[in-house]
This record gives C-alpha cells, structure tokens and sequence, in this order.
C-alpha cells in the first residue's frame, strides 16, 4: 500500500550549497551557507493520511526532530530503496553513517543500486529498529566529503563496523528532502520536512 508522495525533489544546490562545500578545501560563503543550514532543524508537521488511520491533526504526540536524528545516527543498519531504468523498486540493507543530517554511505557504481541511482537519484533511507520507523527521502549523489565530516563518518563507521571508507573513494551523500517517523501510531506519526522555516 502506498501511503506517501514525495515531495518535489531537491538538490544540495537548492540550499544555497556550492560544490566547494564537499571538497577538503570549502569556501567561505559555502561553509556559512552549510553551517546555517545544519542548524535549521525540519519542520515537524502530520503527514497527509487516509482519515480512518485516525492520525490526530495536532502536533500533540509527535516525535521530536532530536528524537529522529538520534536514532538515525545510531543505527547500525539501513536499507535504502532506490529505482531501477524500468521503474522497478529495488531495497537494499547497507552500512553508513548519519552526519550532520546527511546520510552517507560507499559502494560501487556497479552495484544494482549504484546503477540505480546513475539514473535517477532518488532514493528513500529506512533504520533497522523494531520498535520505530523512522525514513527519509531525498536526492543522493557521489560526493568527497572535507576532512571534518570524512573523520566524523569514518569515526560513525568505525563505532559500529570492521570497516571504514577510505577517504575520497566511492562516498555517496543523501541530501534530505522529507522524513517520517513513528513509534506508536497513529499518535506519534510525524512528517519532517528540511530546508524550510516554521
């Protein structure tokens, strides 16, 4: 069952980003630009569900941003969920790191979900936790992250995994459009949505 549309996707360049930001030597206005908007949390609204789901139409209940970026940052699993040329779904288990509300992860182009993306970069981000969902949609593209973030996302790598991603090799970023979480629902379900103001 289909419950959610995208919103209309965005790229890192629609935050006012440069490609700078993501080398190991940013620019000035391009390090503002992303300081400024690692600081702006989402903003936390119902999603658009059937009526009979009973999801209330107050904030009352629903999952703080805190909350998310904490479990996103402590998972140890994720799928991702990407689309084939032909249209066909295609999801994933992986390893990455939640830095700085980016998700990153490595992997090669030839993967069925490198390919995927090569085509349309698209894609959904779901946590490995039973006990919640929490998701997020977005644009994803190949990047070398600065030094800072690369030692952040080694170090997120390195707490959780026998492994680390070498520096400037087959990283790929997932720039946020839209959240979801829940844990008892209807009560707690949330929309996020990133790069706007309240």
């Amino acid at each position: 069952m289909h419950l959610f549309v995208s919103d209309t996707l965005r790229k890192p360049q629609d935050y006012g980003l440069c490609s700078e930001c993501i080398t190991p030597e940013p620019c000035n206005e391009g390090s503002s630009k992303l300081a400024e908007q690692t600081r702006q949390e989402p903003v936390v609204v119902r999603p658009l569900m059937p009526k009979d789901y009973g999801v209330p139409e107050d904030k009352e209940g629903t999952i703080a941003w805190s909350d998310a970026d904490r479990w996103l940052s402590e998972a140890k699993i994720y799928w991702i969920a990407t689309t084939r040329p032909d249209g066909r779904p295609h999801a994933v288990p992986i390893w990455g790191a939640w830095v700085e509300e980016r998700f990153y992860f490595d992997g090669s182009p030839e993967t069925r979900w490198g390919r995927n993306i090569a085509e349309n970069p698209a894609i959904v981000v779901h946590i490995e936790k039973g006990d919640v969902a929490v998701m997020v949609e977005g644009v994803v593209e190949e990047v070398k992250p600065g030094p800072e973030v690369h030692k952040k996302i080694r170090e997120a790598y390195g707490a959780r995994y026998d492994y680390v991603p070498t520096e400037g090799v087959g990283m790929y970023m997932v720039e946020p459009t839209v959240g979801f979480a829940w844990g008892e629902f209807p009560k707690s379900v949330t929309k996020y949505r990133f790069g706007e103001k309240e």
